[in-house]
């Protein structure tokens, strides 16, 4: 692999992690009635592990991060405050908590 095409493939994850859903599309695209559940959380996650194991723990650690009520699924009202105040979207990088990326909420709450 090229140098180039080195730099380009280490910046997809980062791109992805910057993609944004708005809380009922997320849902509608990965969830069930019952909200974000772990088979769609690894849908979501996809892109981010090379191995069926690798989405497996990504799902097992958002959904334990987010799921306030242990219910098994990530519900609206337990996303909504993921949703930026600005578009009203979600970026993935705020579910995975342990991604690479720091939410700006991050950063301004930690001044």
């Amino acid at each position: 692999m090229t140098p180039r095409l080195a730099s380009r493939a280490s910046c997809l994850p980062r791109r992805a992690l910057q993609s944004r859903f708005t809380p009922h599309a997320m849902v509608a695209k990965f969830g069930t009635k019952k909200g974000l559940e772990m088979k769609g959380l690894q849908k979501l996650f996809h892109d981010f592990a090379d191995s069926a194991q690798g989405r497996l723990e990504i799902a097992k650690r958002v959904l334990h991060f987010h799921d306030k009520n242990r219910d098994g699924a990530i519900s609206h009202d337990e996303l909504s405050h993921l949703v930026s105040a600005t578009d009203g979207q979600i970026a993935l990088g705020t579910l995975d908590t342990s991604s690479s990326s720091t939410p700006l909420v991050k950063l301004v709450s930690a001044a």
